[in-house]
């Protein structure tokens, strides 16, 4: 027989015919659902409510209600296991961890709950957007784009109006060049967390954006470049002739396939003259190109370098029309242009 006891008092049992019987005239059986109904208050010894008979809760001793507040006001110095209520974004619970807040209930890659990474958003179902992600420790928000099959990739740095961007600090951190995939705005990641990364995830691929300027790389800026180096992309900080193989991706239209490809193998010929830019990344000057996908334009010569003020591009076929990009390109040298790039995450 079921029973209910409160300090080894009985309270209420169930019967043989599975009725509630009740042994203090504060309980009786709920006219529905099979329940215990309150008649009057449960009080304390003192007489003070604890739960009324329309259900209002008073907490008693120990017991804290959550404080409520909003996300920018969770206090970083609040004790550990603390809990907060936060009445923005349709409400939700956040608990104090010894790494920060975070949140019960609120959806991932927000503040309170950042993804673990862009293809764990990607892996959920997001689409393409601004986002909070953990790197290593630390939690950043960012642009991510989720619409490719291989993996999630989360911006990281975009040139603008000679921005030098040869800077180990976050530049612009959390400013409008998140906000989008491609803007006039400038703006990085922490080195240390460009390369976390990188080196986290041994991450292969990077995607480019172009904006402004006259030039037609890209399908006038509308498309998608990518770079795949199967060994792996080098650090960031870190200047790299790619004698090695990788491959160059255009998706013409953003659309998330991509319509043509050019592999190449190392080729240890001089840079073009862009080479004369304070190299921060990798750079090539490239003949060995073989077709994955044909584009349109014929020849696979290229040439690029990514440097502190400017991306530079002499890559040619990669406009995706019959009319090549031209040569000695510079992207985000000056307020007609700018540039953003993406890690796979």
């Amino acid at each position: 027989m079921a029973t209910l006891e409160l300090d080894g008092t009985l309270i209420a049992e169930k019967d043989n015919n599975n009725k509630i019987i009740s042994h203090v005239d504060q309980l009786s059986e709920a006219t529905s659902g099979g329940g215990i109904k309150l008649n009057n208050s449960l009080k304390t010894s003192t007489g003070t409510d604890i739960i009324t008979s329309t259900g209002s809760v008073s907490p008693q001793g120990n017991f804290v209600l959550p404080s409520v507040t909003t996300e920018s006001n969770l206090n970083t110095s609040d004790t550990e296991g603390s809990i907060s209520y936060v009445n923005e974004n349709g409400g939700n619970l956040f608990f104090k961890k010894s790494s920060g807040w975070s949140s019960f209930t609120s959806e991932r890659g927000t503040i309170g709950n950042p993804a673990s990474s862009a293809t764990e958003l990607k892996a959920l179902g997001f689409s393409d957007g601004v986002y909070y992600v953990r790197i290593g420790t630390e939690v950043v928000k960012s642009y991510v784009i989720t619409r490719y099959s291989e993996c999630g990739y989360i911006k990281f740095a975009s040139w603008y109006d000679g921005t030098n961007l040869n800077n180990s600090n976050a530049i612009n951190e959390n400013g409008s060049w998140i906000e989008s995939e491609v803007n006039a705005n400038a703006g990085k990641l922490k080195n240390t967390q460009i390369n976390t990364i990188i080196t986290s995830t041994n991450s292969k691929n990077h995607l480019f954006r172009v904006g402004g300027g006259t030039d037609n790389l890209l399908n006038n800026g509308s498309g998608t470049g990518k770079l795949y180096i199967p060994g792996g992309l080098p650090s960031w900080g870190s200047v790299t002739d790619l004698n090695t193989s990788y491959e160059f991706w255009l998706d013409t239209t953003s659309n998330g396939t991509f319509d043509y490809g050019v592999s190449y193998t190392s080729d240890t010929r001089s840079l073009c003259t862009h080479s004369l830019s304070t190299k921060i990344w990798h750079s090539d000057h490239n003949y060995n190109g073989s077709a994955i996908v044909a584009p349109p334009w014929s020849s696979f010569a290229i040439c690029h370098s990514v440097g502190d003020t400017y991306f530079a591009t002499n890559l040619h076929w990669m406009s995706g029309l019959s009319s090549g990009s031209g040569g000695e390109i510079f992207w985000g040298n000056n307020s007609s242009s700018y540039c953003s790039f993406f890690l796979e995450y």
